[in-house]
């Protein structure tokens, strides 16, 4: 659930970031927000055949663990760093998320008899979209209760820069709670 929440509310508050500081189109925000799906796509096939050779418990964690450092690097960037870090941090998101994605979903569907797997499958839809919801639900909170219920424009830029370093804090630290508690499975 903690990693399903960081995927979705790390691309929404990058989204944010490049739209209204940065100043992209959000057609190019879009794409270089894409940058941690397209990772994902490349990494999962590699990390569903790595849990098949070894403890896909392992190669969860270690995905956990990736996405973590991803978010973690992107509570650094700053206007002058932003291209090269955040392109660097949110492939190292991407590619945490890929290998956490596969073996993930190997760990719970192989921890349950054939005849529960509908119920195992759709266990796992739900814990994906309670993680979405409350991750986007954190985001906005922290949003607002900086911002209030101004619309963004340049006037309130600082407030917005520090509700995303908030959010992007927060985002990491659940993602490292999501690492202490794949560690500790039983």
């Amino acid at each position: 659930m903690l990693n399903y929440g960081a995927f979705v509310s790390v691309g929404f508050i990058l989204s944010l970031y490049l739209q209204y500081l940065k100043g992209y189109h959000p057609l190019i925000a879009g794409l270089v927000v894409s940058i941690q799906a397209v990772m994902m796509l490349l990494v999962s096939p590699f990390a569903g055949k790595l849990a098949d050779k070894i403890a896909p418990e392992n190669v969860s964690t270690a995905g956990m663990v990736i996405t973590t450092l991803g978010v973690a690097l992107m509570t650094l960037i700053n206007f002058q760093n932003a291209h090269y870090l955040g392109i660097i941090s949110l492939i190292i998101f991407g590619g945490g998320i890929g290998l956490f994605y596969a073996s993930n979903t190997k760990v719970v569907l192989s921890a349950v008899d054939n005849n529960y797997l509908g119920v195992a499958s759709a266990t796992l839809s739900n814990s994906r979209s309670l993680g979405q919801i409350f991750g986007l639900g954190i985001v906005s909170l922290v949003i607002s209760a900086i911002m209030g219920q101004a619309q963004i424009t340049p006037s309130n830029y600082p407030e917005l820069i520090e509700s995303i370093r908030i959010s992007l804090g927060a985002i990491a630290l659940l993602s490292g709670l999501g690492i202490f508690t794949s560690l500790f499975k039983d």
